[in-house]
């Protein structure tokens, strides 16, 4: 994850970055169920996260091809896609690299 830690020094800092992710954005709806699923759902976050961090050290291949930014088009048309490499498409969401 090092990037010189321009977003962050782990994934927790990543994720909850301020507009990095909508769904842990304060004013998104589904805040509150996904706060709420972390304290009763532990094993599955456990589960998430030793992916996220098997794919960070090379331990399974990366789907997205080494993106570093993503979205959905069908709710985002971000002004950086153009300056980004795409990467790959994954169900609703297309992934970018510079």
């Amino acid at each position: 994850m090092n990037k010189g830690e321009k977003y962050g020094k782990n994934i927790y800092d990543v994720i909850l970055r301020k507009a990095q992710y909508s769904c842990f954005n304060e004013k998104d709806k589904n805040i509150k169920k996904i706060m709420a699923s972390k304290k009763q759902d532990l094993e599955n976050w456990n589960k998430c996260y030793e992916v996220a961090r098997k794919v960070l050290e090379g331990e399974v291949s990366d789907p997205t091809n080494g993106a570093t930014h993503y979205f959905n088009p069908r709710t985002a048309n971000p002004s950086w896609k153009h300056r980004l490499v795409r990467t790959a498409k994954i169900d609703n969401h297309e992934f970018y690299r510079l």
